[in-house]
């Protein structure tokens, strides 16, 4: 749920040197390619996934916080009206990154992303109820995806369906919160508006973590490492390389490396996990993927006007 920063990206028009901002997006999409392989990875060996998001969300938290504190301190600000829109986002982010990470539990790290990937075709369909036309391109795109997830789920036989459940509630979710964020801007920057959202994650993480029984078992050493990766480089350093290759590129054409993280965590999980991806596996992926960017493109033409990659919080 992963990951892929908790808010939008303003909507900027190209800069000079736009090699640069290529490059940024890129690195940006490397740093998050490997987050749900360290998260499988880590949660395979049993820590538990509302200790790992916990502590993570409250490192990536202090480290936002210490940013905008020494950068710019008037941007901690925020009224009564905003800090709500931000819980409720939240709220949003946090139920999508809770249920990927307990379906990382249950699927392969390559599996999980490619499932996770049919969120653009939810936006459309939530569009939908708002009031966006719906067109016969839209369907097939859709029909597309369903018969991508057929595939990818092992011809509807050998996928764990607790796991696959969990995805499409992470799906759900996520696709939800695309709709929602673009109320943040411009009223909030987006720089304060993604310190409140994640810190509002921390403390629903927090809660579930208290309503569960609040055990605490000590992390071992790769499960520390682990959470320092997802913070620092999954939330932060993510961040901050994806916003400045926006700021030189734009967000439509950031969106058109969206399939670099997969395909990326699909390498990953290939080299360092030991998966398998199966024949009918791929070509169930090629076509979420497909019409996943096909719906992006719809998309950049819709009022959304906000495109993003897959899972920012991961």
């Amino acid at each position: 749920m992963t990951t892929q920063d908790a808010t939008a990206a303003p909507l900027a028009a190209p800069a000079a040197r736009p090699w640069a901002g290529w490059a940024l997006v890129l690195l940006a999409s490397v740093v998050l390619s490997a987050s749900p392989v360290v998260a499988r990875g880590v949660l395979r060996s049993g820590m538990d996934p509302t200790l790992l998001l916990m502590l993570r969300f409250w490192l990536a938290t202090a480290l936002l916080g210490a940013v905008l504190a020494l950068r710019a301190p008037a941007l901690l600000r925020i009224n009564r009206r905003g800090l709500q829109k931000c819980a409720f986002a939240g709220l949003l982010a946090g139920l999508d990154t809770l249920a990927f990470f307990y379906a990382l539990q249950r699927l392969d790290a390559s599996l999980a992303v490619m499932l996770s990937s049919f969120y653009p075709l939810l936006v459309l369909v939530w569009l939908r109820l708002r009031g966006e036309p719906f067109t016969v391109l839209d369907v097939i795109r859709l029909a597309m995806g369903i018969g991508g997830v057929y595939f990818l789920t092992g011809l509807g036989q050998t996928a764990d369906w607790l796991g696959v459940l969990l995805i499409g509630f992470s799906t759900m979710t996520y696709s939800l919160f695309i709709v929602v964020l673009p109320t943040l801007q411009p009223a909030i920057d987006t720089n304060t508006s993604a310190f409140y959202v994640v810190a509002s994650m921390t403390v629903y993480f927090t809660l579930f973590w208290l309503l569960q029984g609040a055990h605490w078992q000590p992390p071992a050493t790769e499960g520390w490492l682990a959470v320092v990766w997802l913070a620092v480089l999954g939330v932060v350093v993510h961040r901050l390389l994806l916003f400045a290759g926006i700021a030189r590129i734009g967000s439509a054409e950031t969106a058109l490396l969206a399939p670099v993280d997969i395909l990326l965590t699909i390498v990953w999980s290939l080299l360092f996990l030991g998966e398998r991806v199966q024949a009918l596996q791929w070509l169930g992926g090629s076509l979420i993927l497909l019409s996943a960017m096909l719906a992006l493109l719809r998309l950049n033409r819709t009022r959304l006007r906000v495109l993003r990659k897959r899972a920012p919080m991961l």
